[in-house]
């Protein structure tokens, strides 16, 4: 029971809401029973004054005193008996309708129960009275002999709302019993098949992300299983990536691991200088390789890590400027000319660490594949809405069947002689979606070649 009441259910939720329904329509039916008996009252006022009209003209053919009060004691009396199976009248004014007859001089001969008091008007006026504590409406009606008045008890507002409320209460009460023992049927048995969700749930292992396949007979729940099945999914194409990546990696630094210790024999075990100075040169290119590779996983580890970008206002032609001329060396060493068209500055949101990033890859990547002797050139172009920096070359290039799969880890396609990870790409598509931009790949220089195109939108 402590359960039921006090921990936050959809059962206790929806158990309370009935009873806040229940009030609302209690106030609702309320209102309504008020509105409707003042408009009754509006109607009745009518009959009322009908009714005094004509007891005046009856008492136009009396003459005796003593009659005409016998004739107003018996209309009183039928009066207050109409009145009497309401008690309304009687919660408000315990003396019902009181009547008034005088002669045609205003002597009072009858006073019903507040006798010694004649109420002010003239004929066919109808005024509120206040009585001894209670409000009346008081008709006059008059003729040449009698002088006759009527009045009805005005119902307080409040007594008017406690009668229907006491009558209204008993109802809602009973019929509240007939309504929650179906709702909570219902949500017993609509909640059921969550519960054994959870339970199937809790009973997984933590490596287990297999399809739940349950039937669910509820749209609600279809919707709750369908995004727990596709987060499964997710996390098992995550799941598969991180295995084949660990096996690439595994596999990519297996070789220059194999060549550092077949080279170090070698130089350990050379009887020449020429055959030691091959075998350190060659020690230092595998060194060389399995650092960069391993700087290169380290990076792209980071960026997997990492969700929203910090961005500090980044003037990106001087960067490029400033980056460009570190690569300067190794696009001299094979005669490639390397180039930038920028704007003199271009301040913008950028995370610096990213950039180099994205950057460094494109343009190692393009001096690494063109052929000795070729051009990589790298733009920077702003509109106001996107900041572009394209980044092509005229070498080899790369098949239209291929473009797709580009940016996959360790996928270096059909053209892949030079010596590279292939990760550079993985990295760059990873950076810039940390940037909130997008990548792709089109022709390079006059057709040859290709060009990547990084399109960051201004102003996020």
């Amino acid at each position: 029971m402590r359960s039921l009441l006090f921990s936050p259910s959809l059962t206790r939720r929806v158990f309370f809401a009935l009873v806040v329904a229940f009030f609302i329509a209690g106030a609702v039916l309320t209102g309504k029973a008020v509105h409707q008996f003042y408009a009754d009252m509006q109607n009745t006022s009518g009959d009322w004054s009908r009714a005094g009209r004509t007891l005046i003209s009856i008492l136009q053919e009396v003459e005796e005193e003593a009659q005409a009060v016998s004739i107003v004691r018996a209309m009183e009396a039928q009066f207050n008996a109409s009145l009497r199976d309401s008690h309304l009248s009687n919660e408000g004014h315990p003396g019902g309708v009181f009547f008034q007859l005088a002669d045609a001089n205003d002597r009072l001969l009858y006073a019903s129960h507040l006798p010694g008091i004649l109420a002010p008007g003239t004929a066919g006026q109808v005024i509120d009275y206040r009585v001894g504590g209670s409000e009346y409406r008081v008709h006059a009606f008059a003729n040449e002999r009698w002088h006759l008045r009527l009045g009805i008890p005005s119902i307080p507002e409040h007594v008017l709302i406690a009668v229907i409320v006491h009558d209204l209460v008993p109802e809602l009460l009973i019929s509240f019993p007939f309504v929650l023992l179906p709702l909570w049927i219902a949500i017993r048995t609509g909640l059921r098949p969550l519960s054994e969700l959870s339970e199937r749930l809790a009973k997984r292992s933590d490596d287990d992300l297999s399809p739940l396949n349950l039937g669910m007979k509820y749209v609600e729940l279809e919707r709750v299983t369908g995004a727990i099945e596709s987060l499964l999914a997710r996390l098992r194409g995550r799941l598969e990536r991180e295995r084949a990546f660990i096996h690439d990696a595994a596999h990519e630094m297996r070789t220059p691991i194999a060549v550092i210790g077949t080279q170090g024999h070698v130089l350990a075990n050379a009887a020449d200088p020429a055959s030691r100075a091959l075998a350190a040169q060659s020690l230092r290119e595998a060194i060389e390789r399995a650092s960069h590779l391993s700087e290169q996983l380290l990076s792209l580890a980071s960026l997997d890590q990492q969700r929203a970008l910090e961005k500090t206002p980044v003037d990106v032609a001087a960067f490029l400027q400033s980056l460009l001329a570190q690569m300067a060396p190794m696009a001299l060493k094979r005669n490639i000319d390397l180039s930038l068209d920028a704007p003199e500055s271009a301040v913008i949101p950028m995370n610096r660490v990213s950039l180099h990033s994205i950057v460094q890859n494109l343009v190692d990547n393009a001096l690494r594949y063109v052929h000795t002797g070729g051009r990589v050139a790298v733009s920077l172009s702003l509109t106001p809405e996107h900041a572009v920096l394209r980044v092509a070359d005229d070498g080899p290039g790369v098949p239209v069947e291929d473009r797709p799969q580009i940016f996959e880890r360790f996928y270096r396609g059909r053209n892949h002689d030079a010596a590279g990870t292939g990760i550079g790409l993985a990295i760059v598509a990873k950076a810039v979606q940390g940037l909130g931009g997008t990548i792709s790949v089109a022709d390079g220089i006059d057709g040859r070649g290709v060009a990547f195109v990084a399109t960051f939108r201004l102003g996020q």
